[in-house]
């Protein structure tokens, strides 16, 4: 039996995210990731098949470049290792190409004769930016904010470096400085870029986890982090606008005022809680909600009526098993069910019929699982109807007029008194009965208040 595909969890403090986004993300990063190693294989095969022939391109170009290929091959099969993640393999790229290129501009500051040093330096200014977006990656998924900022400000310090061991080697060359001017310029507009990229970053994702953490305060009750009554109305709707068969099991725990009572409220959201760790705990019951105080509700994807009541005594079982539903006051648990579309045929008719059918639990003893049943659970539904348009009418003072019926004195025929009797007349039901409406009055406690 399907689940919703809506995760709670401060999950999930978001990450208003399923396990199926999740993983997908996962899977996402790993081809954008495998065509950059591609692209970067491509320019070294292009570096090498450009190179001049002269000394340094045979002793030092090619074999760094042959490198970056070998890298390049190495890294793409590891990209799909079990275990590997986006925060790792930035993390190794980055290391990669910052190793490399300071094994470069080492290499040219020892060995590189005037007339190459300039040409190289401005070869290496094309992998610099692979340099940045990797610290980049890297900062965001290794939580290391400054790290690109770091990496930047060394081959800021490097090239300031370079500039002045070869002014003390090599003297004056104009060509070599406005290279590393370059080097300088770009590594600086890249640093500036970045620390306002991060910076923006960062805000996006406190503002993104903002409204990550009010969706899912609107869609999950705090104390049990199961979803609430507004998200199972959606997913009531969605299901019957889809056709889907289903059932509904409504689940009231027994005693639960009791309980509140007379040992107190945080005995109260202990036993709640266990309650939904039964729920939980259950290979059937994936699609739990809170449906307010002590009710809760379980959907069952394509089940028949007695499977639904199957999977409700199985959950009863549970219960009793479970040691904090057995404590100084025992609790059990009633549960009705309705199937869809076989006892209703939209969303909040299928709601109301499994609280009919568990209403009449209610009434027969507890502790028991009930289907809905239209020929016994119509007088259950008429109480509920009855009561919920009777507090209305009382508080909006629509719809209740009196009656006056007097009492004579049988030996002189004169009218001594009267009687005023309160009488009912709903605008869609009609007229109802005082012998219908002030039983239930005196049942909800509205009695006494209609009285005075």
């Amino acid at each position: 039996m399907s689940g919703l595909p809506f995760s709670p969890t401060p999950a999930a403090p978001g990450d208003t995210t399923t396990a199926f986004g999740m993983l997908g993300r996962q899977l996402q990063w790993r081809p954008l990731l495998l065509v950059g190693l591609v692209i970067v294989g491509l320019l070294a095969v292009t570096s090498i098949s450009l190179e001049t022939g002269d000394t340094w391109d045979r002793q030092f170009d090619r074999p760094l470049y042959f490198a970056v290929l070998l890298g390049s091959l190495v890294m793409a099969v590891r990209l799909w290792q079990p275990g590997q993640t986006l925060a790792r393999a930035s993390w190794q790229l980055l290391q990669a190409v910052t190793g490399w290129l300071l094994l470069k501009f080492a290499l040219l500051l020892l060995f590189a004769a005037p007339g190459i040093l300039a040409r190289e330096l401005v070869e290496s200014l094309l992998w610099l930016p692979t340099l940045l977006n990797w610290g980049l990656i890297s900062s965001f998924n290794l939580g290391r904010v400054a790290l690109g900022r770091r990496i930047t400000l060394s081959f800021l310090a490097l090239s300031a470096l370079l500039s002045g061991a070869w002014l003390l080697r090599w003297g004056w060359e104009p060509q070599v400085i406005q290279v590393l001017l370059q080097l300088l310029l770009s590594s600086a507009t890249g640093y500036v870029y970045m620390s306002y990229f991060i910076q923006r970053v960062q805000q996006s994702r406190f503002s993104e986890g903002e409204h990550e953490t009010l969706a899912r305060l609107a869609y999950t009750d705090l104390l049990t982090g199961l979803p609430n009554r507004l998200r199972l109305q959606e997913e009531l709707e969605r299901r019957t606008a889809a056709d889907e068969a289903f059932a509904v099991l409504i689940i009231d725990l027994d005693s639960f005022k009791v309980v509140n009572d007379t040992l107190g409220h945080n005995a109260g959201d202990t036993l709640l809680c266990a309650v939904t760790e039964v729920l939980r705990a259950s290979p059937d019951t994936q699609a739990a909600f809170r449906l307010n105080g002590d009710e809760f509700v379980v959907l069952l994807s394509g089940v028949s009526g007695p499977e639904a009541v199957a999977v409700g005594q199985s959950v009863q079982t549970r219960a009793l098993r479970h040691p904090l539903m057995q404590r100084e006051v025992a609790s059990t648990l009633s549960i009705g069910v309705s199937l869809y579309p076989e006892d209703a045929s939209s969303a909040s008719e299928v709601l109301r019929h499994a609280d009919s059918a568990m209403s009449a639990v209610k009434r027969s003893g507890r502790g028991q699982v009930r289907r809905y049943q239209s020929e016994y659970d119509a007088q259950t539904e008429r109480f509920q109807l009855l009561a919920r348009e009777l507090a209305q009418a009382f508080y909006d003072g629509q719809g209740f007029s009196l009656a006056y019926q007097p009492i004579y004195d049988l030996a002189s025929g004169v009218p001594v008194k009267v009687e005023a009797l309160l009488r009912w007349r709903h605008p869609q039901l009609g007229q109802i009965s005082p012998a219908e409406f002030i039983p239930i009055a005196q049942r909800t406690g509205q009695i006494a208040q209609i009285g005075l």
